[in-house]
C-alpha cells in the first residue's frame, strides 16, 4: 500500500533577525505593499538570500555605503538603484518610492503638468507652496532636484485642489 506524498515548496526569507524575517514572510508578501525604499531594499536582499556585503560588492560600493541605503538616505542614486534592479531581475520602479519616481522620471515635466492642471503660473505655484519662484523655475528646468518636503507640499496641494 502506498501513500501519496505532496511536496510543497515555499520561498521563506531567512535573515539575521527573526522579527524582520517574520515581517517579510507573514505580514508583507508583496513588495508593492512597502512604501519605503529602505524596506524594499531589505525585502529584495533577504528574498534573494543575500548579505549586505554581497549586494554592495555587486553594485560597486562599500558595505557601509550600502548599509546607509537600507537605513534611509536623503536621495537614492538612480544608477545604483538600476544596478540593484538588474541584480534582482526586476524593474527599477519596484524599488523606488513615489518621490524618487517623480524626480527621476521627468521631474520638470511632472511639476509643469501639475501646475498646468491647477491653472497656475510658476509664481502662483511658488506662492501656494511657500517656496521661492527660483525653486519652481530651476526644478521645472531640471537644474536642481525638487526637495522631498516641496514634493510633499505639491502633492498635498494638488490633492486638495483637483
Amino acid at each position: 500500500m502506498y501513500t501519496p506524498m505532496f511536496i510543497h515548496s515555499i520561498k521563506y526569507i531567512i535573515g539575521r533577525d527573526y522579527n524582520e524575517c517574520d515581517k517579510f514572510n507573514l505580514e508583507i508578501t508583496n513588495p508593492c505593499d512597502i512604501d519605503d525604499i529602505k524596506e524594499k531594499l531589505r525585502y529584495f536582499r533577504l528574498k534573494n538570500s543575500l548579505s549586505q556585503e554581497d549586494v554592495a560588492e555587486y553594485i560597486g560600493v562599500d558595505r557601509t555605503t550600502y548599509m546607509s541605503y537600507e537605513n534611509e538616505t536623503r536621495i537614492y542614486p538612480i544608477d545604483i538603484m538600476r544596478k540593484m534592479a538588474k541584480m534582482y531581475d526586476i524593474d527599477v520602479s519596484l524599488i523606488l518610492d513615489d518621490y524618487h519616481k517623480f524626480i527621476y522620471f521627468g521631474q520638470g515635466e511632472n511639476i509643469r503638468r501639475i501646475r498646468t492642471e491647477l491653472g497656475l503660473n510658476q509664481w502662483e505655484l511658488a506662492e501656494e507652496l511657500g517656496v521661492s519662484l527660483r525653486v519652481i523655475k530651476t526644478a521645472e528646468q531640471e537644474k536642481v532636484r525638487f526637495l522631498k518636503k516641496n514634493y510633499i507640499k505639491l502633492i498635498d496641494y494638488y490633492s486638495e485642489n483637483i
